[in-house]
């Protein structure tokens, strides 16, 4: 039997992120480090100290799918940062500790941000949305495929988002 939940879309700032990822995108309380007529450029915009002694890139393609959860993942020794390259898509997270369906959340990846997950942060390969593929970049551990937790889930069907409503968020 299929389980269906709602699954409540967040706005995406750095307090509704705290309990699962730091935020990373344009900061709006500081000076730039360089501003000038070709670019402007904040630099050292937040604490990326978890990677683990040998940070990697990576890059993922996600596929069109079905809204559904089966699995849900974890890395318990390095954080992971998903930086979107191309497309939206809307990206599931829950909190560390036991895992719950019930304290899950989503939030909307429009390309104007990115996010680091804490450690332990539940969450599932995103939902690229208008059927196209979504790329990002991870950043990551070296370790980090041996240092995966899979967790095997009663189905769980997520609610399909539609851009216009993630914009409102």
């Amino acid at each position: 039997m299929t389980n269906t939940i709602t699954i409540p879309m967040i706005a995406a700032t750095p307090e509704n992120l705290a309990p699962y990822a730091k935020y990373i995108g344009l900061p709006t309380s500081r000076t730039p480090s360089v501003d000038r007529h070709d670019i402007t450029y904040f630099h050292d915009i937040c604490d990326t100290s978890d990677f683990t002694d040998n940070p990697v890139a990576s890059f993922l393609k996600a596929k069109p799918h079905e809204f559904k959860l089966s699995n849900i993942e974890r890395h318990m020794q390095t954080e992971e940062a998903v930086i979107p390259l191309t497309g939206e898509s809307v990206m599931i997270l829950g909190p560390a500790g036991e895992f719950d369906a019930n304290k899950l959340v989503a939030i909307h990846l429009d390309g104007t941000y990115g996010i680091i997950m804490n450690r332990n942060t539940w969450h599932f390969a995103p939902f690229p949305l208008n059927n196209d593929n979504a790329t990002y970049m991870l950043l990551s551990g070296r370790h980090t495929p041996k240092d995966i937790e899979v967790l095997d889930i009663e189905a769980v069907l997520v609610p399909e988002v539609k851009n216009r409503e993630v914009a409102g968020v």
